[in-house]
């Protein structure tokens, strides 16, 4: 497949502009699908887009995020998570649950410091 993303991913979802050139990068694709990372220099946000290639036509997905390429470059690259996986979490979760709601509404009812960040 032979995808230009600047044909089919030429502006910002949020705020419309052009992506700027060198904005949108290839993180990986497997047979007809490619997986974009685009950066808005206008916004500062940016997407992740999934571009789908059929018989004479082109589909995306589109997820606004807040990773940078690299980033998101080391989360495209990480293993699927499989179905006994999640299986496992979900029956954890569920055998678990009333102490993690406990855990959380302590910490919800815990105040929070404040600290203020130094500036160089």
């Amino acid at each position: 497949m032979d995808i230009q993303p600047s044909q089919l991913l030429e502006r910002c979802p949020l705020c419309h502009e052009k992506y700027g050139t060198g904005s949108i990068q290839l993180l990986g694709g497997e047979g007809k699908t490619q997986t974009f990372h685009c950066a808005c220099s206008a916004c500062g946000h940016a997407m992740l887009s999934v571009v789908f290639e059929g018989s004479g036509w082109l589909s995306s997905i589109g997820l606004v995020t807040d990773l940078q390429a690299d980033e998101a470059q080391k989360l495209f690259k990480t293993p699927t998570i499989t179905s006994d996986e999640c299986i496992g979490i979900h029956t954890s979760i569920e055998q678990n649950s009333a102490k993690i709601c406990q855990i959380l509404l302590e910490q919800a009812q815990t105040p929070r410091r404040v600290t203020k960040r130094k500036t160089p």
